[in-house]
């Protein structure tokens, strides 16, 4: 009975916790949606200037008297100032449909060839209005979208593809687009000098529709871009546009950082009969190669399912870059299977965490089993407090008294130590605990022999009444 009062109780906290976390996102989404809009209504007062009542106009916007919005919402109309617009998309969704025309009447009567910088600033308000269901908004943006269309205001659009507003720069990129008015190369330029991932993801489309030497400078632009889709989609394109020169591309990208642009450069090469297998095996064997060469040598030949390059591979698991050991272990396991399990087990020793939380994702990812025994093993041979950490998250696929029984040695190892390690290994213990009854399985009497002999050197089973409980159930003698 304790036991189950116990599991509700702290079902009843995490309930709570989670009940919290929720909350506290919906109250920041709607923090950081006001702070946007008066960051909007601060950036238009730098540009425009300022009328006397416009704040308390401003504010009567958001008054909860119906009528008085509405009042407030006319009278910024007839007041004509830009700095208004961001309030008015607002009020154009408005729970009162009065209120709602007068915001539309308002934003007609603001259209002025003046105001056309300011509605570019507002387009993302604008747009937002599309996930609106109070009204039917499509006029509305229609109206707002032909106005800045108009020969006098095209300008704004333009100048606002080199902005630094993202969310303004991506609909000013989609409308010149749509309404050809920068010539496709020149804006798939300005896209890629963009910091923005999505506005230069645009001027990859771009490249489609582009030949000559508009072709060949976006690419070159685009083939470097940080960010992988922008990079492989540029090259797809060019291996469609260009099939015969995209073999020269081919090769200098069967180096790139990624492996998803390697592996299309790698079938394009051994489709064409290039002999790339030997290509690697030179960068294996150099000895002034950088790091990102080593590595992608190492994938490819683990790709190309060469096992006669097994030995130098291995060798490479000793090398001082701790990228190239994850690397060579990667590689190993592809090619090894099972076999690789001795080199992943000296890779859970490994000094880098990185290479350890590697080995331990490969020995999961390829179902290479270990045993109480053998992670106990590898942590009596290592010094490195991460073997430690990798090893008990691997015993949590075990059996759970296996588990159990490799937690309370882990704890007899650390018992004389004060740090974040034993501090893991303690909340593994509650975790043990707490999911203890989704899983039927039954202790074998080897397992409560040997439960019985560590229980009473294990403090925080001593001091824990549930597990003291669920062991005497189960016949242990503590």
């Amino acid at each position: 009975m304790g036991q189950a009062s116990d599991a509700t109780q702290e079902y009843k906290i995490e309930w709570t916790k989670t009940a919290q976390r929720s909350l506290n996102q919906i109250v920041a989404y709607i923090a950081k949606a006001m702070n946007e809009n008066k960051n909007l209504l601060n950036k238009l007062l730098t540009v425009f200037s300022k009328q006397e009542d416009l704040d308390e106009l401003l504010a009567l916007t958001m008054h909860r008297d119906g009528h008085k919005r509405e009042n407030a919402v006319r009278r910024l109309g007839l007041l004509g100032n830009p700095v208004a617009i961001p309030k008015l998309i607002v009020r154009a969704n408005n729970w009162v449909p009065q209120v709602r025309q007068a915001a539309k009447e308002s934003l007609a009567k603001l259209m002025k060839s003046e105001n056309a910088q300011a509605f570019v600033c507002s387009l993302p308000n604008l747009y937002h209005l599309q996930n609106c269901g109070l009204d039917k908004h499509e006029e509305l943006i229609n109206n707002v979208k032909n106005f800045l269309l108009r020969p006098e205001n095209v300008s704004h659009l333009q100048a606002a593809i080199v902005g630094k507003e993202a969310a303004v720069v991506r609909i000013a990129v989609k409308l010149c687009v749509e309404n050809n008015l920068i010539e496709n190369g020149e804006l798939a330029m300005k896209c890629f000098a963009h910091q923005d991932i999505i506005v230069r993801a645009y001027g990859a489309q771009l490249l489609k529709s582009l030949n000559g030497e508009n072709f060949n400078t976006a690419f070159a632009k685009a083939i470097r871009d940080p960010f992988m889709p922008i990079r492989r989609e540029a090259f797809q394109i060019y291996l469609m546009a260009r099939p015969n020169e995209g073999l020269k591309i081919a090769e200098s990208l069967l180096f790139d950082k990624h492996f998803s642009i390697r592996k299309i450069a790698l079938n394009q090469l051994k489709n064409s009969g290039f002999d790339v297998e030997t290509l690697y095996s030179i960068v294996l064997h150099k000895k002034s190669n950088s790091a990102l060469r080593l590595r992608c040598a190492i994938w490819g030949l683990a790709e190309l399912g060469q096992k006669s390059s097994r030995a130098d591979i291995e060798n490479l698991t000793k090398n001082s870059l701790p990228s190239v050991r994850e690397a060579a272990l990667q590689a190993l396991t592809k090619l090894t299977g099972e076999a690789a399990k001795p080199m992943l087990a000296v890779g859970l020793r490994d000094q880098s965490p990185s290479v350890a939380k590697e080995s331990a994702r490969l020995l999961q990812q390829y179902g290479i089993g270990m045993n109480v025994k053998e992670l106990l093993e590898i942590i009596g041979a290592s010094e490195h407090s991460q073997t430690y950490l990798v090893c008990a998250t691997l015993a949590r696929k075990f059996n759970k008294w296996d588990r159990l029984i490799f937690l309370m040695n882990l704890h007899g190892l650390l018992k004389d130590q004060n740090n974040s390690v034993l501090e893991f290994v303690n909340q593994e213990l509650i975790q043990w605990d707490y999911f203890f009854n989704r899983n039927g399985s039954q202790p074998t009497e080897d397992q409560l022999k040997r439960l019985s002999e560590l229980y009473k050197a294990c403090a925080p089973l001593v001091n824990n009444k549930s597990i003291a409980f669920t062991l005497k159930s189960y016949g242990a003698k503590i």
